[in-house]
């Protein structure tokens, strides 16, 4: 049936007035439904539980969109007075049937937003007064309503979405460097060209949290490998990655973690060395724990430990063991590790003298990160990490689909490896990059591409394949020129129409979380840089 009414009215529950002295701290602050909080005088500042935060001056007015837990101080002279508003909102459709009502849940992860001066003054004037006279109550759903119009105006500004989701990526690799920094949603909504409520939606559909959220993750995940350094407390810890002080910085971490910073170091205090032909480590540190040993592939990476560049700092402390010869077993064994993982691979089976190796665990071949993961989490007890890190991976995905769907929904696409003398074309599954890139990231796979994992191809199989896209990954310049250099390779239908896509992913690994990630951003920058 056709719709002809649908809108959303809100309805006060509360208004009160609330003053705090010089210098007075209050306690953590749950409000369970959407509120306006609007400052009449005295400063301070306010922050919320997922780290957003806000300078409270006179005439400064904050919105928030659902259920919300903040801490507020006064650090002016005169009593900071406030008046909070809260309301509950209830969306009423109807059609040719008749009128349908329904209350909308409240938001867990709400979106705050500091009001633009010009609505900020006209709430304040609405707010003027603070507490309503007994017998009062139809005023204040006057008021609500007059506060409404205010809030649809401010969220109805017009933005480009297309430029919007540039400028906000822009932004992301600002709060990346500058986490440790203050970073007021309204200077980052100003960085991205939009008013704070078009920033705080936007940025909450490109990266599946809130701004605060984000920061805070970047947050923690710096404190998390400060905290596997030596001669680190938490007061150094807290001040590098911008926390005011180690009691809020503790706090926090235990929301985010669910241990305290203390049990968390104590759980990551076993020595562990990890000796594999990927990068297990990636796993590990994402669990939380910093390998005494791990494997590198300095021909592979370039690096001079043979980490790849974004674990490579992570692991200044982990003794490199070059993966890409045989590893001997008292190359490990000499470190005195209280357990060794290892996985069979080539070069490097688990021949006797491993076999004898104290304290080692065998991890058995597995087709997909998730199941590495595991694994190792089971190994160092660390499941309760699973679902966090799982969902955090999960979140990427999504917001790379997104991002990238112009391009995925446009024809096939064929992935190829290219190496002297060899062409591999990887099928559509069972393998973390194919896994990834059609399966998750939602590109369509050519229809020859029926197989599992990948196989060998000369030029002419794959001529006869024809691919309308061709992806090129880990290959070396030299090899991809000598391929494009063959009159077979320019007669292909990718290369006729210059729809052959040779990015720099030498660094990519799709085999544990961190990489997982690294790797979508990577691949989102290059494709969007070819729009």
């Amino acid at each position: 049936m056709k719709r002809i009414v649908d809108f959303v009215q809100a309805y006060p529950l509360s208004l009160k007035t609330h003053e705090l002295a010089l210098r007075a701290r209050r306690r953590t602050v749950k409000l369970g439904h959407s509120s306006i909080l609007y400052i009449h005088n005295g400063a301070g500042n306010l922050r919320t539980a997922d780290g957003a935060e806000f300078r409270l001056e006179p005439g400064a007015c904050l919105s928030f969109g659902g259920s919300v837990a903040f801490d507020w101080s006064n650090d002016d002279e005169l009593p900071l007075r406030l008046t909070l508003l809260q309301y509950h909102t209830m969306r009423i459709a109807g059609d040719s049937s008749g009128l349908h009502a329904r209350w909308q849940e409240a938001d867990d992860s709400p979106i705050a937003d500091r009001l633009p001066p010009p609505l900020a003054a006209q709430v304040g004037k609405l707010l003027e007064n603070g507490k309503l006279a007994p017998g009062h109550e139809s005023r204040l759903q006057v008021l609500m309503a007059e506060l409404t119009m205010l809030l649809r105006e401010a969220e109805s500004l017009p933005s480009s979405p297309s430029e919007d989701q540039g400028m906000l990526r822009k932004t992301m690799a600002y709060m990346r460097t500058n986490y440790m920094k203050p970073l007021p949603i309204a200077s980052l909504a100003g960085m991205s060209g939009l008013t704070p409520s078009s920033f705080s939606r936007g940025f909450k559909q490109l990266a599946g949290k809130t701004p605060g959220a984000f920061l805070t993750q970047l947050r923690i995940d710096r404190a998390k490998s400060l905290m596997l350094e030596p001669d680190m407390n938490f007061k150094q810890i807290a001040g590098i990655v911008g926390f005011q002080d180690e009691l809020y910085f503790s706090r926090v971490f235990k929301k985010q973690e669910g241990v305290s910073p203390t049990i968390y170091i104590k759980r990551n205090q076993q020595r562990v060395a990890i000796v594999s032909g990927l990068n297990l480590q990636d796993q590990m540190l994402a669990l939380g724990i910093r390998p005494i040993a791990a494997p590198g592939f300095p021909n592979f990476y370039g690096t001079a430990s043979g980490f790849p560049v974004y674990l490579d700092k992570q692991l200044s402390l982990t003794m490199p063991i070059n993966a890409e010869r045989t590893i001997a077993a008292e190359e490990v064994t000499g470190l005195s590790p209280d357990l060794i993982l290892k996985a069979d691979f080539i070069r490097n089976e688990n021949d006797a003298q491993w076999q004898s190796a104290a304290n080692l665990v065998r991890l058995k071949e597995r087709d997909s990160w998730e199941s590495y993961l595991r694994d190792i989490a089971q190994q160092l007890n660390k499941e309760r990490e699973l679902q966090r890190i799982e969902r955090q991976v999960k979140k990427a995905e999504r917001a790379g689909a997104r991002a990238l769907s112009t391009f995925s929904r446009q024809g096939t696409w064929t992935i190829v490896r290219l190496l002297p003398g060899d062409c591999r074309v990887y099928g559509r599954t069972g393998h973390a990059f194919t896994d990834l890139f059609y399966r998750d990231l939602h590109f369509q796979p050519d229809a020859g591409l029926d197989y599992r994992s990948y196989k060998s191809c000369s030029l002419e199989e794959l001529a006869a394949m024809n691919p309308e896209r061709l992806l090129i990954i880990w290959s070396d310049p030299e090899t991809v020129a000598a391929f494009a250099s063959q009159p077979l390779w320019k007669e292909l239908q990718a290369a006729r129409e210059q729809r052959v896509y040779y990015p720099n992913s030498k660094q990519w690994d799709p085999w544990g979380p961190i990489g997982r990630q690294y790797m979508i951003k990577e691949m989102t920058d290059y494709f969007l840089s070819r729009a």
